[in-house]
């Protein structure tokens, strides 16, 4: 349970650890100066201040109540004040709201699908990957960010983990 950074040639440069039993799984910058971890096992989200090679834990969030039972936080992605974190177990989207240096729940959200992964953010619309149901669904996004309406399917795709965007 520990997070560490290296500089250009791969040498250790620092790390932080994390509460036992935490899980950091991925992360997502928040900006130059925040990043947002997921921590898989904790279910909860890890932001943390960057200088320099050096990260400084602000603030940690459970994202589901009572750790419901088996449910495991995969993807993350941030945009402006939002983070978005997909939940294996409990099926869902979540989405916070970082804002005075601090983390809020603003909704969690079934993704119409089983085990979600990694998720995607493209223009007005969070994809979710449930590979439990091999599908794609979409979540449609207000202005501010937030989840606007139910998930829809999008596509049928076996076994789906994770979407890449390829821009030409």
């Amino acid at each position: 349970d520990e997070i560490v950074t290296f500089d250009r040639e791969l040498n250790k440069k620092r790390s932080v650890k994390l509460p036992a039993g935490s899980g950091p799984r991925h992360f997502a910058y928040i900006n130059s100066q925040y990043l947002a971890v997921v921590n898989e096992l904790a279910c909860s989200v890890s932001i943390f201040y960057y200088a320099q090679g050096a990260l400084t834990l602000v603030d940690t969030i459970a994202i589901v109540e009572n750790n419901h039972e088996g449910s495991l936080a995969a993807g993350i992605r941030c945009r402006g004040n939002k983070i978005y974190v997909s939940v294996r177990g409990c099926d869902v989207l979540v989405t916070l709201r970082w804002e005075d240096m601090r983390l809020s729940i603003d909704s969690i959200v079934p993704c119409a699908g089983k085990s979600p992964r990694d998720i995607l953010l493209l223009q007005n619309s969070v994809f979710c990957m449930n590979e439990g149901s091999s599908n794609v669904t979409e979540l449609l996004l207000s202005s501010d960010g937030s989840v606007a309406g139910k998930a829809v399917e999008r596509l049928k795709l076996k076994n789906v983990l994770c979407g890449v965007v390829h821009y030409i």
